[in-house]
């Protein structure tokens, strides 16, 4: 046997496998990309669009939509419906269309949802469907009845699909991008609008704050959670906006000796106020829509006040936050 030559290809076997081995010893998984490109089958032949509207039954007025701030569970997000349709068209028949599918983007311009639509066969859908267009100002009559026309002709066809508006989601202007392709992968996109609007609302889980006994000159607190119902107060921002809470209390007053007790204290996430009764706290927060927090209230009695029941009053109120205090 060759020594010489057999130890030369154990030299360059061991080359090789000093390249390829840290390679392949690099992590337990790899990563990577995936390509491929449709080629669009004829240019003006793409699906046509005709047109696109949006509909939350309960909710909407026109264009504008105030969102459903109930829910089942709480410092959960509420959740309100949103229906599309469409009716579209193709030049080769409405046999071409493969798909007719929408797109959602937030006030921002980041992407929501995609959603694949569903064809609806019946005339009295296509015509519940219209009326809600019509009556919401996204259609007008002769549009409708140019539709009606081509629909009971069979040289267009009417779509819909659904998507869900969460309130922990940004109010504004929401595009929905409804695209028709055809089987050669022709696509022809018509947009419509939907202006979901700000709104704020307090929830709170207690009736009252009870100090309980009290020692002059001492301060006392009642230390709230961010656990909804457990008996210690949670403030909850129903809205789909950040939020601050404005308070004050009135003077506690003594049953018997009508003497008053007029120093408090407030803290809300990271701020604290001292304040004194019936003087109006703000306290920024932010209040994040969809999130309990916790609130602590506590009483400042002053030295040499009697011995006595005291009874009072706090008032809550919440407020959305601009750009410049949010």
């Amino acid at each position: 046997m060759n020594t010489k030559r057999l130890l030369t290809v154990i030299l360059a076997l061991a080359m090789v496998l000093t390249l390829v081995v840290p390679v392949m010893a690099h992590g337990h998984a790899a990563t990577v990309d995936t390509t491929a490109i449709v080629d669009a089958g004829g240019a003006g032949n793409a699906p046509e669009v005709l047109a696109a509207w949006q509909w939350a039954e309960g909710f909407q007025s026109g264009r504008e939509l105030t969102p459903n701030i109930r829910r089942a569970e709480p410092c959960t997000a509420a959740e309100t419906e949103i229906c599309v349709w469409a009716v579209v068209t193709d030049p080769n028949g409405i046999g071409d269309i493969q798909d007719v599918f929408f797109r959602v983007y937030h006030p921002d311009e980041t992407f929501k949802v995609q959603v694949h639509m569903t064809r609806l066969m019946l005339e009295a859908e296509w015509t519940a469907a219209k009326a809600l267009a019509r009556n919401s100002g996204q259609m007008t009559a002769e549009e409708s009845v140019i539709l009606d026309e081509m629909l009971e002709k069979n040289v267009a066809v009417m779509y819909m699909g659904c998507w869900t508006y969460h309130t922990h989601q940004m109010a504004g202007i929401y595009w929905t991008m409804v695209s028709g392709v055809d089987m050669a992968g022709n696509v022809g996109t018509l947009g419509a609008w939907l202006n979901i609007l700000p709104i704020v609302a307090l929830n709170i889980d207690f009736a009252a704050v009870n100090y309980g006994p009290i020692v002059p000159g001492a301060v006392k607190w009642v230390a709230g959670s961010r656990t909804w119902g457990d008996g210690r107060p949670t403030v909850w921002n129903l809205g789909n906006v950040p939020a601050g809470l404005r308070l004050h209390s009135s003077a506690m007053v003594g049953i018997a000796y009508q003497k008053l007790i007029e120093d408090f204290n407030v803290q809300l996430l990271n701020q604290h106020v001292i304040y004194r009764a019936s003087e109006w706290v703000t306290l920024w927060g932010p209040l994040l829509p969809c999130v309990c927090e916790q609130i602590d209230f506590s009483i400042r009695p002053q030295f040499g006040i009697p011995s006595d029941t005291y009874q009072g009053q706090m008032r809550l109120e919440i407020f959305a936050l601009d750009n410049n205090n949010s």
